[in-house]
């Protein structure tokens, strides 16, 4: 057997299995989890009954079974045989988070020899399961730029509750990166607008 069906919903009364792997690597969907990819559907029936009389419900929509065959939203899999059945519910989220500026860059006037703070923050929407979709992940990062290029490291995490903050004591530019992800892994990466020291 593929080494990606070994886990498995099953029922052993009627001998039948559910199966849902990730198309990205074939690994097994472990149910009640959040993933960011279509997952793959393998049904096995009772070898007793014919291929025709083979059918899945998916979210209320019953259909004639077709290995294989995608599931790509959030969805409830029940496959039925001889009176029984097995389900399983796939939750599937491929729409990355929104992050928002409460305060979307300024002006920061510098007068000599002094040092001035830029304070501001990100929020990122959490709508959560209630819009079908997997909810905010804990953890944003932040890193100050001097130009409209997307950073490659310099990353750090933004501290719980406080703002984000950075000290300058010369004219310039700066450009906040921040980025964020949901529980089924999506990321998103956003720039904010110019804050200028002068």
């Amino acid at each position: 057997m593929n080494e990606k069906y070994e886990d498995i919903i099953t029922d052993e009364t009627t001998e039948m299995q559910i199966i849902l792997s990730k198309i990205s690597d074939g690994s097994r969907y472990v149910e009640g989890t959040w993933v960011n990819e279509s997952l793959q559907l393998k049904v096995i029936y009772p070898t007793q009954l014919a291929e025709q009389d083979r059918y899945v419900t998916i979210n209320g929509v019953k259909e004639a079974y077709q290995e294989n065959r995608l599931i790509e939203t959030s969805s409830e899999v029940i496959a039925t045989a001889l009176g029984r059945k097995v389900t399983i519910t796939a939750k599937i989220d491929k729409t990355a988070p929104t992050i928002n500026f409460p305060q979307n860059g300024g002006i920061y006037g510098i007068h000599s020899g002094e040092t001035v703070t830029i304070i501001t923050s990100a929020k990122i929407e959490d709508y959560g399961p209630e819009k079908g979709i997997s909810g905010a992940k804990e953890g944003m990062e932040y890193v100050w730029t001097t130009d409209g290029r997307e950073p490659t490291e310099g990353w750090q995490a933004i501290p719980s509750e406080k703002p984000i903050t950075k000290s300058v004591s010369e004219v310039g530019v700066h450009y906040l990166w921040v980025r964020g992800w949901d529980e089924a892994g999506n990321e998103t990466k956003v720039m904010s607008n110019l804050y200028v020291s002068s």
